[in-house]
């Protein structure tokens, strides 16, 4: 989907594109909400032979996809219902990990809508709505808010642009946030560029809360995040296959090597927690990575920091960078 893309009224017809197809799967189940997987298909000529052993797989394509119904294909409503609620969704804004993020409308009011891109990334939403929830008693203006929600859907209440770098003043808001964040018991796991981004007045927001976690007696979790943005505990732990053991310093640290990143933009490609790869050779790679970057007087201060929890020297050694 487009980053920009504008969520038009149902259409009469459905334009059907010549050069590449998917396959769309309905999946039901015992699940309230509907979702669809994706195939790719290659490509088929359009021409219909009347011969008995004819293919005609590009002409079956097309007659398939002349006769599903719009939901069946996957539209998405420009309108979503909660309760008495109605938001309009006007354009697609992004595409997450776990979501397609809308711009939405309600009572006049621009919001950011969150939908699901499939079953598997419901927990997510599930996890996110309690985290926010009870973040809320914060009263943070950089910690989103819930409007709305559905098992598949988030209504937010701001519209956000992404970053290109921080700010300045950035450094002591998302810090002393997530001191108070901390001491909540919870930890974000997932704090890198990302998932921070700027409001319509300036101020800094973290968003994406879907990963963390409540520290409650258990510090042992299954790994989620950025690989990029590890601490070396971390990354260690994956290497060796060890219980991976979560506190706020990772935070702290996903947050310093993000803005190392954004600072020095060397060419590292994106890693995602979920894909079915090597995930210990790439947390080599990684860790080899940060044992080589970042090293001198300025950055050991900046960890030391990190390592005793001291928010407001982190603070200090931080705006000493701009």
């Amino acid at each position: 989907m487009s980053m920009d893309c504008p969520v038009p009224s149902r259409p009469r017809f459905c334009p059907v594109p010549m050069t590449t197809l998917h396959r769309v799967d309905q999946n039901t189940h015992s699940n309230p909400t509907t979702k669809f997987t994706y195939q790719y298909i290659t490509p088929a000529f359009l021409e219909f032979s009347g011969s008995n052993d004819a293919d005609n797989t590009g002409w079956k394509l097309l007659v398939t996809i002349m006769e599903s119904s719009p939901n069946i294909l996957g539209w998405v409503e420009p309108s979503l219902k909660f309760g008495n609620n109605t938001v309009n969704l006007v354009r697609s804004i992004g595409v997450g990990r776990t979501s397609v993020v809308y711009q939405g409308k309600h009572d006049d009011a621009l919001i950011a809508v969150k939908v699901a891109k499939k079953a598997n990334y419901l927990p997510c939403f599930e996890k996110e709505y309690t985290a926010l929830n009870d973040l809320s008693s914060l009263n943070s203006i950089h910690i989103p808010k819930i409007l709305f929600n559905s098992v598949d859907a988030l209504v937010i209440s701001q519209v956000c642009e992404r970053i290109g770098n921080l700010r300045k003043k950035d450094i002591k808001d998302i810090i002393s946030t997530l001191e108070k964040v901390h001491s909540l018991n919870y930890v974000h796991r997932d704090l890198r560029k990302y998932n921070l981004v700027r409001d319509q007045l300036g101020n800094i927001v973290i968003i994406d809360w879907g990963y963390s976690i409540k520290l409650e007696g258990n510090h042992n979790f299954a790994f989620a995040g950025a690989l990029e943005c590890m601490p070396d505990n971390i990354l260690q732990s994956i290497v060796n296959d060890d219980d991976i053991n979560y506190g706020p310093g990772v935070d702290l640290t996903c947050l310093v090597h993000s803005f190392y990143l954004m600072l020095h933009r060397p060419s590292l490609d994106r890693i995602p927690f979920d894909k079915g790869d090597d995930i210990k050779s790439r947390a080599q790679m990684m860790l080899n990575f940060w044992m080589d970057c970042g090293r001198s007087d300025v950055w050991d201060n900046i960890y030391n920091a990190i390592e005793i929890l001291d928010y407001d020297q982190l603070i200090q050694q931080l705006e000493r960078l701009f």
